[in-house]
């Protein structure tokens, strides 16, 4: 992928959100991961589905900026 690389640290959905230039979209967000997760495209590290703010996700780190320059 286009400015990629493996994670460092699991992020929390506010800050993937954060990264996605959508933190109004959380919600959005935590559906996506979580379908991700059930693809083997993320991992939840910690925290409960049911509690959404309490999740930390590992995503690979992508630019978002870069894809769309």
């Amino acid at each position: 992928m286009l400015g990629c690389k493996e994670p460092v640290e699991p992020l929390t959905i506010e800050e993937v959100a954060e990264r996605c230039h959508a933190p109004e979209d959380i919600e959005v967000i935590y559906k996506i991961i979580a379908h991700m997760a059930a693809n083997d495209r993320a991992l939840i590290a910690e925290g409960n589905c049911g509690s959404p703010r309490s999740v930390k996700v590992f995503l690979g780190e992508c630019n978002v900026d870069e894809l769309y320059a």
